[in-house]
């Protein structure tokens, strides 16, 4: 056996940055990313970027947890999350920002009463106002680093630009998609 034996599988994502442009304050369908992750898609997932905030609808079932992972600033040249680096969790049970960067990086985490949710039959509608996101400043910043996870009750789990089944993404804002607003 040799050492490229045990190398894990290499897929064309982990080569390419993946860049989006989406037109601000316009409701846009995230493109499906599964194909090239090795994953299953069973979610549709739209963005909205808007200066009052960030809002994002997918389809779900019971029990769904959906991770969204955000740089306000979207600071490719950092090897860890940055203070314009949020990482917010969404459920039928919790919503509220679990956030974790260096202590000199930190930023107070949002109330979870600030993040609006609503769950209806197999949708979720999440809103993340302007002043949940530090440094959130569409008029002077026209790029976000974005990226989510979302996982099934049975395990199965579909992303957005990265995996987790290959990287800790909450600790690689680099990897994370550009999303650049028009």
């Amino acid at each position: 056996m040799s050492i490229i034996d045990n190398l894990p599988d290499l897929v064309p994502i982990d080569f390419f940055p993946q860049k989006l442009e989406i037109v601000e304050g316009k409701k846009t369908k995230l493109p499906d990313m599964s194909a090239f992750l090795g994953e299953d898609s069973f979610s549709r997932v739209y963005l909205t970027v808007h200066e009052k905030g960030i809002s994002i609808e997918l389809d779900i079932e019971d029990e769904d947890s959906f991770e969204v992972f955000i740089d306000t600033r979207d600071i490719k040249t950092s090897g860890f999350p940055t203070r314009f680096c949020h990482h917010f969790i969404f459920s039928e049970s919790e919503s509220r920002e679990i956030t974790r960067c260096r202590a000199e990086e930190a930023h107070p985490l949002c109330e979870p009463s600030d993040l609006i949710v609503e769950i209806t039959p197999k949708k979720m509608h999440i809103t993340i106002p302007a002043h949940c996101l530090h440094g959130y400043d569409t008029t002077s910043f026209k790029k976000l680093g974005f990226t989510y996870r979302l996982t099934r009750a049975t395990g199965r789990r579909q992303h957005f630009a990265v995996s987790s089944e290959y990287y800790t993404i909450e600790k690689h804002p680099s990897l994370w998609a550009s999303i650049g607003l028009l």
